[in-house]
This record gives C-alpha cells, structure tokens and sequence, in this order.
C-alpha cells in the first residue's frame, strides 16, 4: 500500500476536505469511465481471453500505438526481464527497424491499439509494418487484433474488410486513463502478467479516496508555492518508464489555456521524471543548485530496496563499508541521502513508498495517479479529460501531408 513517508509539508483538515469534495465530484460525474474499471467486469473477463488467445497463437506480440495507447502498457512490459512484447509507437523508420530485428514474424502477433481509429501514425505503421510482413512472406491481416472504440472507424472497418480480429474499447475511457483497461490488460495478459492482481491493486486505490485527496492537496500547495515543475523521482527500476507515463498524464490533463468557463486557466505544473541513482549523477546538479521552483515527489519501494545478495568480498577498498550489504541496501542509502540533501538546501519533497510495484502494487499506483490527476483538474476548473493542444498539432501535421 502506498504511504506518504516521512512528511516534510503538512495539509490542514479543510484542504483536505475540500480536496476530497472536487476529487468526489469529478469521480462520480461520469465525464471519464476509468473510475469503474476496477467492477467493470467484461475489461477483465474480454482482456484474459484475448490475451490468452493470442499467446497460445504467438511467441511475440507487437503493440502498434502511440501516447495512451502504448505508454502503460510499456510500464508493465519493463516490469521484469524477458517480455516477449514489442512497441512501434513513434514514426521512425529504425524503431519500426528494431520492433521486428530477431523475430520469427510467423511466429509474431500485432496488436493495433488506437482509440478514435483514426490515429494517424498508428494507421502509418501499420501499412508499413504490412510491407515488412509481405516481404518476409509471412501473412499479415491474419496475425492484427485491432482495439478501437468504433468498428466505423478508419481502423475499425479496415479491420472488417481484411477480416482481421477486433475488440471494442469503450469510449468512456480516455487513452492516457486506459492502461488498466482492455489497452493493458490484453498485452499484460500476453506476457504472462495476473491481471487480476492488477484489478484488485486499482480497487485498492478507488477505497482510497481520502488519501488522494491529501495528495492533491499537497501539489496545490506546491503550486501556492510557486513550484511550477513537479519532479518524480522514481527510485524503483522496474518503474523507469512509469515516468514516462505520468508525464503524459500530467501534461496533458493540467497543461490548460481554458478553464471549464472560457476564461484563463488556472496554472499547473510541468512534469519531469527521473531514476534513482542515474539522475543523481546529473538532473540532480539543477535541482539542488538551480531556482527553488521545483516539487520533487520521490517514489521508492522496499523491494527494491531489500533485493540482492550481501556482498562478501568486495574487491575495491571505497567498497570495503558495502561488505555485508545488499545492492538494494546501497540503492536506499542513496535515496535517502538525495532526500536529506535537497531538504537541507530548502528543496520541497514528498516521499511516497510502497511494499513492491508488482501487479497489485503498480495496479494501486496507476489507478491513484490516475485519481490525483482528475480531481486536481476538478480542483483548478480545467478539463482534465480533453487535449486540444494535441489536437491541434494533429490537424496541422494532417494540412501539411496533403500539401506536400
């Protein structure tokens, strides 16, 4: 279960209350399904089947899609070492290159995942990863399972005409709160992953309410604070890429011109990620050393933090004091220690620990970020649910195709 450890800043009981009013209110309003997710039963019941179905029939699986509809799943790929799924979601001729580089395509399903049915670079990679299957001499249509919202879509009735499978997504579900969804859950199945665990971790998070009502209200006083850079600092390997997912999260459910009435939008934070030990040895430099604009919120695991064997002889003398210790143990003292050092230079932080991110742990994870990001939506007045900076750019990219 994820605890706020050791608070630095505290919140008073009406912050809170009034936290937890607009987190209730966005929740039950119905603008966004991901809150019934975790009782949806036909998410579950649909995503095990197909998922098993398709891993009786293929040894690799690759994931066409782009933003929401790759990123969370990737989260769970990176979970542990050996998944047999790969991702095409940018529009680059090498990744394209590396997402099929050793595989035997016969052998090799596609899972094309976008949810208007429209996305244009997700209608591009597949056309090109066909010609890559029909140069190889390998069948294509057979091997696509297509998850849409509409079988009148683009891809949805490319998907009828070429007799390729289909699953319908709901449209309820807005992509970047669609991890915990069919989007996920199908993929996840594939890989071996119990998403049952994943379901009990996110209705875990949903009893929660009043915890991420505290959340939310210590990233509002951030923002009181004029801290307009929100750093996650993960200190957990397997959560590398959740950084990722919650910048797109964040980013694109706060990052408002408009508020709900027209007028000018409440400001929100930019968020930034970083990993452990890796960015202590370079982002740290601004952080500790730059303008005091920043809230940093590191997220750390005690299995992380327990695992490896002691080390018994240590060949190099600056290693002497690990002897005895975990590589885990190294790994928190190290946490620790950036904790304490950004504190003492007047740093905000925030540290949030959990027992282990495995299925039940990132399920919690996923599903309260998802929970903090909607209700500090409704607490600014902004739609956290639409994105029409991403829809502009869209459109542009459409105008400049057609000229060129």
């Amino acid at each position: 279960m994820i605890e706020i450890h050791q608070p630095r800043f505290f919140v008073s009981d009406s912050e809170k209350q009034k936290c937890l009013a607009a987190l209730e209110k966005i929740l039950e309003s119905g603008e966004s399904g991901f809150p019934k997710i975790p009782h949806w039963d036909s998410i579950w019941i649909e995503s095990k089947q197909v998922g098993d179905s398709l891993r009786r029939r293929f040894e690799n699986l690759i994931l066409l899609g782009t933003g929401g509809s790759s990123l969370g799943t990737q989260v769970i790929a990176n979970m542990r070492p050996g998944t047999r799924l790969r991702f095409l979601e940018n529009v680059d001729a090498e990744a394209a290159e590396r997402a099929v580089y050793g595989l035997d395509l016969a052998r090799t399903g596609i899972l094309i995942v976008s949810k208007s049915g429209g996305t244009g670079e997700t209608l591009a990679g597949t056309d090109y990863l066909k010609e890559v299957y029909a140069r190889a001499g390998v069948s294509f249509y057979e091997r696509c399972h297509v998850l849409t919202e509409s079988a009148g879509s683009a891809l949805g009735k490319w998907a009828n005409e070429k007799k390729a499978a289909l699953t319908k997504i709901s449209p309820e579900i807005g992509g970047r709160y669609s991890v915990l969804s069919h989007v996920g859950m199908i993929p996840a199945c594939f890989d071996g992953y119990d998403i049952a665990s994943f379901r009990e971790g996110a209705a875990l998070a949903m009893g929660r309410r009043e915890f991420a009502a505290e959340l939310m209200a210590h990233f509002l006083k951030s923002f009181e604070r004029r801290e307009w850079i929100t750093f996650f600092w993960f200190y957990d390997p397997l959560a590398r890429i959740a950084g990722l997912w919650l910048q797109q999260l964040w980013a694109e459910s706060l990052g408002k011109k408009k508020n709900r009435q027209g007028g000018p939008a409440p400001r929100a934070s930019t968020p930034m990620a970083g990993l452990g030990t890796v960015d202590q040895h370079s982002v740290l430099q601004q952080v500790i050393e730059g303008p005091r604009d920043k809230f940093v919120v590191f997220l750390r695991s005690d299995a992380a933090e327990t695992k490896g064997p002691a080390l018994t002889s240590p060949d190099f003398q600056d290693c002497a004091v690990l002897k005895g210790q975990s590589m885990g143990a190294l790994l928190q003292v190290h946490a620790i220690a950036n904790e304490q050092s950004l504190h003492g230079e007047g740093v905000s932080t925030m540290t949030l620990k959990t027992e282990v991110l495995d299925e039940r742990g990132l399920g919690e994870l996923i599903m309260l970020m998802q929970m903090i990001v909607a209700g500090l939506g409704a607490a600014l007045d902004i739609d956290p649910f639409d994105q029409p900076g991403v829809e502009l750019g869209k459109r542009l990219a459409k105008e400049l195709l057609k000229k060129a």
